[in-house]
């Protein structure tokens, strides 16, 4: 008979309600629930060559059975920070596919064929959710849920550390450089920034959240600071909270740092413009055609609030038209979805809808598109947006269309 365990009562943490959630973050509660009405805990897992197996525990809360098949990637981060995924058999883990009825619970059982020697290994166990079969009834939307827990091999002797690489202040752009030197990772919780003027006082402060970086990544966070305080500045200091250490630095700000370069003379002669030709007689325009539908568009929104950004969005997804994929996607800081009412799609239409929690406090942002094909979806995405801000997990998740997007509202960590 499959293993019943006893959880820890609801009202020991704050749930955070997201479409689909990575985990792992320093500040985020024992347990993390997602919209479907189902719930993981721990979020995160650690072995080492003592503890070689470990027990995750998925509790469903909803009153309809629950399908996850399970996925194991090997979790590295590339020259810039990004979160690369490939997937992996070092890890053992069972069941891979699972059914847990309606409140109900069941254990997974994930384990590692080799413990880590001189370096930790990090991994990410994606637990997805298998909809199931939905009558379509006009213009609705099903959420699948995508959670990775995040499994920390750990070395025979670990050592957490990190450096600034360089602090740099150009065009009033702050850019800083954190590097981990250690061979385990550690989680940046924050980046501070504070500027005092010549008299010493603050005339400028900032907080930039974070993310894991793993061992020998490097990231680069940049601050940009307007024109009108930059010139106040005479000092600018910063400190890299992470969940291990502090890290601290500063620059002294001199004035040629908050303006462009200014070109040298033979720039300046260089870059003089050419003198205008007389300008053509017009062509006569050919008759005006009706534009055509879009096959592929992207845009980013980004809002203090989620339930602005969502109220933009969809306000912008209803403009609209014609078959095609959309991709959707949201980070919440500190998770608080108000979703009035779903896009009015077409049954034709197929909906790719993701989601990343990235820490910090108060920063939201949807982006969205209209494309040919997932796959089209992907790239644009790639090529699109900075992912060391939005720092995507997975592939985008097919999603059917039914009528789970529903007003909804869940209190942030603190």
């Amino acid at each position: 008979m499959a293993e019943r365990p006893k959880l820890p009562p609801v009202a020991t943490a704050v749930p955070l309600l997201l479409w689909t959630l990575e985990a792992g973050l320093g500040s985020i509660p024992a347990f993390v629930q997602a919209a479907g009405a189902w719930r993981v805990t721990p979020i995160r897992v650690e072995l080492d060559a003592r503890t070689r197996s470990a027990t995750v525990t998925v509790l469903n809360e909803g009153d309809e059975p629950l399908h996850l098949q399970m996925k194991a990637f090997e979790w590295v981060q590339d020259e810039k920070g990004n979160d690369q995924y490939k997937e992996t058999d070092d890890l053992i883990f069972f069941p891979k596919i699972m059914e847990v009825g309606p409140n109900d619970a069941r254990i997974l059982r994930v384990g590692l064929k080799a413990p880590a020697v001189a370096r930790e290994r990090t991994y990410r166990l994606f637990l997805e959710e298998i909809p199931a079969p939905r009558k379509a009834e006009g213009a609705q939307v099903a959420i699948a849920v995508r959670f990775g827990l995040p499994i920390f091999v750990k070395p025979i002797k670990e050592e957490a550390k990190g450096v600034l690489d360089s602090v740099t202040l150009s065009d009033g752009q702050l850019s800083v450089v954190v590097r981990n030197v250690g061979n385990a990772h550690f989680f940046i919780e924050s980046v501070s920034v504070q500027g005092k003027d010549a008299g010493g006082q603050v005339v400028y402060d900032q907080n930039v959240s974070g993310w894991y970086l793993l061992s020998g990544a490097v990231r680069t966070y940049t601050v940009k600071v307007p024109p009108e305080v930059c010139s106040k500045l005479s000092r600018l200091d910063l400190r890299v909270k992470t969940d291990r250490f502090e890290l601290k630095g500063g620059l002294a700000v001199q004035a040629s740092m908050c303006t462009a370069p200014k070109p040298s003379g033979a720039d300046r002669e260089s870059t003089k413009p050419a003198p205008s030709p007389p300008p053509p007689t017009p062509p006569t325009p050919p008759p005006r055609e009706p534009p055509p539908a879009p096959t592929s568009a992207f845009s980013l929104i980004q809002a203090r609030r989620l339930d602005e950004a969502v109220r933009v969005s969809l306000e912008r997804l209803r403009q609209w038209s014609g078959p095609g994929w959309l991709l959707q996607v949201e980070i919440a800081c500190q998770p608080q979805t108000i979703v009035e009412d779903a896009p009015k799609l077409r049954p034709p239409e197929r909906v790719y809808l993701l989601a990343r929690m990235v820490g910090g406090r108060s920063c939201y942002a949807l982006a969205y598109g209209i494309f040919r094909s997932p796959s089209e979806a992907r790239q644009a995405f790639a090529q699109s947006v900075d992912a060391t801000t939005l720092d995507l997990a997975s592939p985008p998740v097919p999603l059917s269309i039914t009528d789970a997007l529903r007003r909804s509202q869940v209190p942030g960590p603190r």
